[in-house]
């Protein structure tokens, strides 16, 4: 009999499975580690050389200073910084997105001494050492209990992916907070007319400060994302263009003939000009201890929803170790958060430009004597 409607062993369900599971070609998650804890030491490294060149140029008379681009020690920070940024990318080819996202919270871990060193931003080891530290130990502890493998996906499962609900999720969580950090951080120095020396109530100066780390983040966390992806396509387009009796001109004819990695790959250049922009703009009005910790906070965070919800690694976990990573992830960003709030309420000397006076200096003593006297 012709039944007017498919037997329910046979229905087709709601959310259609994925076309192939995701291979591991290679599980080497212990290089990825290490080539991602060598990438943040170089970012923090060029994160201070960048504010040391805004330090040295906010000395000098007005007259006699020079765009950043032709500061030879801000480029230098910046193709380090740039340098250290492709170098980290490439971790994620051997390992996974939910394991490396964590250790983004190591930038935080070297950027205090390389801000000691470098700025000579005071460093207080009872309460910057005692922070430090748990960081570290929570990272350890991510490590131990994130997923160690290497999946690798094909195009097809990628635009499964990119259909599911958990993406679009995570892209909306992503938008809503770059509009909440740039409209709050617009509105504040709308009020004060740009002029930073109106800047005086601690909480609208901490708003401004952590924004540009905000942005820089956000849009870091979702480059992280992106790569990963790129990566993914590369390899699978290549591979099939290689594979039967193709090629390496085959292989890169399937690679420049995808849409959707030429699609994936202008997002990805997009979205690092702009956390680029974010962060040496940051560098240039704030402490590089503040925008780089947030900076890798909010990276870290974004990087880790992205591996949860768009790569789907919550499948990965038991509940015991979803809950320990969990706690350990909580544990380094509230540190993080701790320590960066600790620098704003007790400031070393820090110049800034004005967009409408020239510069405003604040001193650590003043800070210290007044949360709320203006920054002048």
């Amino acid at each position: 009999p012709v039944w007017p409607f498919m037997p329910p062993e046979t229905a087709v369900p709601s959310t259609p499975p994925p076309p192939s599971p995701p291979r591991e070609l290679f599980n080497l998650w212990y290089v990825g580690v290490f080539i991602m804890s060598i990438g943040t030491l170089c970012q923090a490294i060029g994160a201070n050389l960048q504010r040391l060149s805004a330090n040295r140029e906010a000395a000098l008379p007005p007259e006699h200073r020079q765009p950043a681009r032709k500061r030879p020690l801000f480029v230098s920070g910046v193709v380090l910084m740039v340098g250290a940024g492709i170098v980290s990318a490439t971790a994620l080819i051997f390992s996974a997105q939910s394991l490396l996202a964590p250790l983004i919270l190591l930038i935080f871990v070297a950027n205090p001494v390389c801000a000691w060193i470098i700025n000579k931003e005071p460093f207080n080891w009872r309460t910057d050492g005692l922070c430090t530290a748990l960081v570290i130990a929570s990272v350890a502890v991510v490590v131990a209990f994130a997923p160690q493998h290497s999946a690798s996906y094909t195009a097809e499962h990628m635009k499964w992916l990119f259909k599911q609900p958990s993406w679009f999720v995570f892209i909306s969580l992503i938008a809503a907070t770059i509009l909440a950090a740039y409209l709050t951080k617009r509105r504040v120095l709308r009020r004060i007319g740009g002029d930073w020396s109106k800047l005086t109530n601690i909480w609208d100066r901490t708003i401004v400060h952590l924004s540009f780390g905000v942005l820089g983040g956000t849009f870091g966390g979702l480059n992280i994302t992106l790569t990963k992806t790129t990566f993914t396509l590369i390899i699978d387009e290549f591979e099939d263009g290689t594979s039967g009796n193709g090629d390496f001109f085959g292989g890169l004819g399937s690679m420049f003939s995808s849409w959707l990695l030429y699609l994936v790959g202008f997002s990805l250049l997009g979205t690092f000009l702009l956390e680029l922009k974010c962060t040496t703009d940051g560098l240039q009005f704030s402490s590089a201890m503040i925008v780089v910790s947030t900076l890798a906070v909010v990276e870290e965070v974004i990087a880790t929803l992205g591996a949860l919800l768009y790569f789907q690694d919550y499948n990965l976990f038991s509940l015991r170790n979803a809950i320990i990573f969990a706690c350990a992830n909580l544990l380094a960003i509230s540190c993080v958060i701790a320590m960066a709030v600790m620098r704003l309420r007790v400031a070393p000397t820090v110049t800034v430009p004005s967009l409408k006076t020239g510069t405003v200096s604040w001193t650590q003593a003043e800070s210290a004597a007044s949360l709320d006297a203006p920054c002048a």
